[in-house]
């Protein structure tokens, strides 16, 4: 599936909005502003890990800013080192995703979010 496609779309919707409320809408760098959007640890292009919620923290947009070199450093720190490497491993091996896989993620996601927000 491309990025483009409709469900890709939803479930980076949703992974966005799992991160956020995770976070509660605070920036994890520097828990002084409100976030203003989901940063992908491991890139989003590798797929295996693109909506897997511990690849993602919650940034304002003055920290969410790709030309700084201390965005990955700190982002690892965040998720921890061994997180780090468990989703990395999870990258190498899944390098694609299909319709199918992608409507069994959007489901986790809703159920995630629905599980979040009434405090399960």
């Amino acid at each position: 599936m491309r990025k483009s496609d409709k469900l890709w779309r939803e479930c980076d919707k949703l992974w966005s909005e799992l991160v956020c409320l995770k976070a509660q809408g605070i920036c994890q760098f520097c828990r002084k502003r409100l976030g203003s959007g989901a940063h992908h640890v491991i890139p989003r292009r590798h797929t295996g890990t693109a909506f897997t919620d511990t690849n993602g923290i919650w940034l304002c947009s003055a920290c969410h800013n790709h030309d700084n070199p201390y965005l990955q450093a700190k982002s690892i720190s965040i998720i921890g080192q061994a997180e780090y490497a468990r989703l990395w491993e999870i990258a190498r091996q899944v390098t694609l995703l299909r319709k199918t896989d992608l409507c069994f993620i959007r489901v986790r996601l809703e159920r995630e979010l629905v599980a979040l927000k009434n405090g399960v």
